[in-house]
């Protein structure tokens, strides 16, 4: 593009309105060096483009140290009206604050894709972030992904953190401490840095349907037409909120219930007060509306060690439109209560990317999982129970046996038993071994339950590192094993790993059987 220069003085040149679309004139702060350079490039054109910005104020400026940029010409400036002005993410600068290839970014749904894989799959789902107000991890919708080459002589920072993770990015890329964002290149060795512990799984995409509107045809109209104004029916494999409606699903296998009331549909969900407020929001993003209903009730349960009553606070959260009940229906929700039905795993959650299982278990969990707990360093096992009636057993443990299977796909073992009970039948999956537990925790964890997840964080970061500092006193018992060895030294030996590990440590490396290395 020819941008025609109208020269004012030494220094200051304008771009007149000679495009229609240009809603101010553009100004140039230039000597006949700096404008011969901007003629050079794409400076100039980048700065007609600017004046035609919605709601710029007067003109399109450039500053002496204009050059090409990205949509904005660097050295670019221009004001924008309150409400009818625009941002523009070229204008505040986004070839700073970047990631470097290969840095794995976690979205909502708890699956990660690299910072390469962005421009083309960012508008997926949100990605999460740290509510810095309000104190809590949070997801959040991305409104722009740019990329770029790498400057002549930029360089990068890359950080290692206590735990094993890694960040690495340009220069001025943020970074949450304690003291809040710093500079990646601003932090030192010993400082402290925040962290989102856990890990997610990798993106699978999938395309095709899952539910069409021919399982509907049954149904009222009405309801039809209801769930394709939400977009909910057909539901697609890559429809943005297939990881909620898999979550949802889970959830209600544990504590939902689907019945009938005067003929008609019903679908209620019980749980915490603060659990089911999650949930809600989860709803209202598909378009579904509910209401959280609190109240106290007595309660009586009867085991072998005796009668346990008392009163206890609970939440209901209901759910008036039908048509969503009968789409849970469809998608494997089994209707009327759950002990006295048999019901497997949903076909389409077996088949479903790994990611999309992730979603189901963590709500399944957050219903009827045990919050994780530990007796000293070691965590106790994370169980998840159901009941039936007694002639129901096969089918408990079929469906007991899915789920185990769903988890394996996540490298988590578990065990399935019968509990024993005065009334119906009982059993409980355990997650065994702190490998898998470790396993369930930084891949599937929990949703809805704030204190499930919370702590369940918690303890995947201390577990997460405990396994780190393992790694690190087995090499260092190799290393001490070696050189007492090859210099008959136990001297020697500590003098190779005592910043790792103590004296005593070394002695018992050298003397003692091999074994596995304890956390101090």
């Amino acid at each position: 593009m020819e941008v025609p220069l109208k020269r004012l003085d030494n220094i200051r040149w304008e771009i007149p309105k000679f495009d229609r679309r240009m809603r101010v004139p553009g100004r140039i702060y230039a000597d006949d060096t700096l404008i011969q350079k901007m003629r050079g490039d794409r400076t100039l054109e980048q700065a007609v483009n600017v004046a035609m910005l919605p709601g710029i104020y007067k003109y399109s400026i450039v500053m002496p140290d204009g050059h090409q940029g990205y949509g904005f010409p660097i050295g670019g400036v221009a004001a924008f009206d309150v409400k009818e002005g625009v941002i523009s993410p070229g204008g505040v600068g986004y070839d700073v604050n970047c990631l470097a290839p290969g840095s794995k970014i976690l979205t909502e749904h708890g699956y990660w894709v690299r910072a390469e894989e962005m421009p083309k799959k960012f508008k997926l789902q949100g990605v999460k972030v740290y509510n810095l107000d309000e104190g809590h991890n949070d997801s959040s919708r991305v409104a722009f992904v740019a990329e770029r080459d790498v400057e002549d002589n930029e360089l990068a920072v890359k950080i290692v953190t206590e735990s094993g993770r890694i960040i690495e990015g340009s220069e001025e890329h943020p970074v949450l401490t304690p003291e809040g964002y710093i500079h990646l290149s601003n932090i030192g060795e010993g400082d402290f840095v925040m962290v989102y512990p856990f890990e997610g799984v990798e993106y699978e995409e999938r395309r095709g349907i899952i539910l069409d509107e021919g399982a509907f045809s049954d149904a009222d109209g009405q309801i039809v037409e209801y769930l394709k104004e939400k977009n909910l029916i057909p539901v697609r494999w890559d429809d943005p909120r297939i990881g909620i409606l898999a979550r949802v699903l889970g959830f209600a296998f544990g504590d939902g219930h689907l019945g009938e009331m005067a003929g008609r549909l019903t679908l209620s969900f019980y749980g915490k007060d603060e659990t089911l407020r999650e949930l809600k929001k989860d709803l209202e993003r598909l378009g579904i509306r509910a209401t959280i209903y609190v109240r106290e009730r007595d309660y009586r349960i009867e085991t072998l060690n005796g009668l346990y009553t008392g009163k206890s606070i609970s939440a209901e959260l209901r759910i008036a439109s039908r048509a969503f009940a009968l789409l849970m229906e469809k998608l494997g929700m089994p209707r009327g209560k759950k002990v006295e039905k048999s019901y497997r795993v949903p076909e389409w959650i077996k088949k479903a990317p790994l990611w999309i299982k992730r979603n189901f278990l963590a709500g399944l969990f957050a219903a009827d999982g045990s919050i994780v707990e530990f007796k000293g360093v070691t965590p106790l096992p994370i169980n998840i129970t159901q009941s039936k009636a007694e002639g129901l057993e096969e089918n408990l443990r079929e469906f007991m046996e899915e789920i185990a299977k769903l988890l394996e796909e996540f490298n988590v073992r578990s065990t399935i038993y019968r509990v024993r009970l005065k009334q119906g039948v009982t059993y409980r999956l355990a997650l065994v071994g702190e490998k898998s537990i470790r396993n369930f925790l930084g891949k599937i964890n929990y949703e809805y339950s704030p204190e499930k997840k919370i702590r369940g964080l918690i303890a995947y970061a201390y577990l997460h590192f405990k396994e780190r500092v393992k790694e690190e006193r087995r090499k260092a018992a190799e290393i001490a094993r070696d050189v007492y060895q090859k210099t008959g030294s136990v001297s020697k030996a500590y003098e190779a790993v005592k910043t790792i590990v103590n004296r005593r440590f070394v002695e018992r490396a050298i003397y003692e059987d091999k074994k596995e290395p304890r956390v101090p």
